[in-house]
């Protein structure tokens, strides 16, 4: 028997009715039976699993059987924002990895895939516009490096991932946000909660490679802007890695274990299914439920990311 692991997706969902379900209820409340999220399933080496079917999903609702519909690789719709913290917390070897996990993003993305490429320090600047081309995008970014981070400029992370979003014309859903950073925010105004809340109305997710390498003897405090950072990328789906060991200059073996992190996250941009589910009865507002994976092979682990809360998406 194939080893089911059960992971508890924490939903707020709002889920269109079927005419006859809406005349099975009295509740004003919207309800519904049939809900959508991304899951993406990933193998200790971080590459993810691209051949499950609805078959190797399970769910339970309301302590009942939810029937998966379908599940499918979301890779065609994908648009990525790749958001570079150019503040002066950044000076040092957490810039130079910053652009390397860039560069390397690039060259893995499907030619298909667009990116846009926008820096913040105390505002958001465009540096590459969404784009296919990955070549001009490598060429822009590569020129950019020899820029650096600005000395004593301020930064606004959370500004940031909120203008952010107003950059891209419209949201598809599963598009990415990968902040770059370190975690400090020092000239903010937006709460973190309304971030999440935005990201999640829009089926937006966020990935974040928390870069805190620090010079050798140096103290290297945990930054709170990092842990809400870890906290919004669960909640829409999204993952992170933190980098904190002390460094004197990057070499090869610092990037190794960023890089190795850093493919794990492509990973799960790229390789995660769209699923749809329908729940044996109507959902409020508010509704939990458990999703159940089987493992392709008896006793074979993986990692799973979705988001834990999910807005209402009914009409």
């Amino acid at each position: 028997m194939n080893t089911r692991l059960v992971c508890q997706l924490a939903l707020r969902a709002l889920l269109a009715l079927s005419p006859g379900a809406f005349a099975q209820t009295a509740s004003s409340s919207p309800q519904c039976q049939t809900l959508h999220t991304y899951v993406s399933v990933l193998k200790p080496d971080g590459h993810a699993f691209t051949s499950l079917t609805a078959a190797d999903f399970g769910a339970e609702a309301g302590g009942k059987r939810a029937q998966v519909t379908a599940a499918r690789l979301h890779v065609p719709d994908h648009r990525v924002l790749v958001l570079l913290d150019h503040s002066g917390s950044m000076q040092g070897p957490k810039w130079a990895v910053a652009i390397g996990l860039t560069r390397d993003l690039i060259a893995l993305l499907p030619p298909k895939v667009p990116i846009e490429i926008e820096w913040f320090d105390d505002g958001l600047h465009q540096l590459v516009p969404l784009t296919r081309d990955h070549r001009y995008a490598d060429a822009l970014l590569n020129t950019f490096l020899r820029a650096g981070p600005a000395p004593r400029s301020r930064t606004h992370l959370f500004n940031a991932i909120m203008e952010a979003l107003k950059t891209l014309p419209t949201h598809h859903p599963g598009d990415v946000i990968y902040a770059l950073t370190d975690g400090e925010d020092n000239d903010t105004f937006v709460k973190t909660t309304d971030i999440a809340a935005e990201l999640m109305r829009s089926s937006t997710r966020l990935f974040a490679a928390l870069l805190q390498y620090s010079e050798p003897n140096e103290m290297n405090e945990y930054l709170r802007g990092a842990q809400a950072l870890e906290r919004i990328a669960q909640e829409t789906g999204g993952d992170y890695f933190l980098g904190r060991e002390p460094v004197g200059e990057v070499d090869e073996e610092v990037l190794q274990p960023a890089r190795k992190a850093n493919f794990a996250l492509f990973e799960s941009m790229m390789g995660d299914y769209s699923l749809t589910l329908v729940s044996p009865m109507a959902l409020a507002k508010e509704g939990r439920l458990r999703l159940h994976v089987h493992a392709p092979k008896p006793g074979e682990k993986m990692k799973i990311v979705y988001p834990e809360e999910i807005l209402p998406s009914c009409p």
